[in-house]
């Protein structure tokens, strides 16, 4: 009899113990939080040497703002590293890395990917005389750009723009150039340009600016099994305006509902 208890007594220790360890293992995925926003594009081309945004990389500084039926779906969410590290299909011994590809957002048949946003800014200033040197004549042609970006919000009101055609790129053409400010769909955005120095990016209240990635990277620590990483991504809407759910999927292998009535931001 004795025996029989002292087994009962291991089994119940060990049954104890593997739920206990199960416990600590976090899901896949779990979504923290979700915002349906507007989001433009407010300059591309970005990226970082020594400390200071250069031109000549591939981030961008995305443009959000708060709005119920929004263009965008922003979904905070926290990843299992064992899944990214299982299941990734790049990054090396050291490091791991999630892909956009990795992640998809799905509504009705449609589906679309992320950026991921990695850095909130107040403002952005872009070192022009490091790195990949830029003059006034590239300035205008990424100007440009960004001010097409913003029309996606709506018709754009550019200010304070000089116009040229020499050295556009295309004669006769003309180039937006020097200090501008655009407004299009509640974004209102200034764009500064100094010759050898810097360029600048502001924006009105009610307006977020985030440095945004296609790729996340971390170091690849295998024997932490309870390591997550908390990610935000930023998909265009997929579907069908209006209320309802998303499927959020990773590796096309496995999915959570992302309702953002029930998991909208705390204030």
């Amino acid at each position: 009899m004795k025996q029989l208890i002292k087994l009962a007594i291991i089994v119940v220790l060990c049954v104890g113990a593997y739920f206990g360890y199960q416990s600590l293992i976090p899901p896949p995925v779990e979504v923290v939080s979700v915002r349906m926003v507007d989001a433009v594009v407010g300059l591309d081309g970005i990226g970082r040497q020594n400390g200071k945004f250069v031109f000549m990389g591939g981030e961008q500084l995305m443009l959000l703002r708060d709005n119920p039926e929004g263009s965008h779906v922003l979904v905070r969410a926290r990843v299992s590293q064992k899944v990214i590290r299982e299941f990734g299909r790049a990054g090396g011994i050291q490091d791991i890395r999630f892909s956009a590809s990795d992640a998809r957002l799905w509504r009705g048949g449609s589906r679309t990917e992320p950026v991921f946003l990695i850095e909130q800014l107040d403002n952005l200033n872009v070192d022009v005389s490091y790195g990949r040197k830029i003059g006034a004549d590239d300035w205008g042609r990424r100007l440009q750009r960004a001010v097409a970006g913003l029309e996606k919000a709506g018709k754009a009101q550019v200010k304070g723009t000089q116009r040229f055609g020499e050295g556009a790129g295309a004669k006769g053409a003309d180039v937006l150039r020097g200090n501008t400010e655009a407004t299009a769909g509640g974004f209102q955005v200034r764009y500064g340009f100094g010759e050898g120095t810097s360029a600048t990016v502001s924006w009105n209240e009610g307006t977020e600016g985030w440095m945004a990635s296609m790729t996340l990277s971390g170091p690849n620590t295998m024997t932490d099994f309870m390591h997550t990483w908390t990610v935000e991504m930023l998909f265009p809407r997929p579907g069908a305006k209006g209320k309802g759910t998303f499927e959020l999927k990773l590796y096309d292998q496995m999915s959570v509902v992302v309702d953002p009535e029930k998991l909208a931001p705390k204030p």
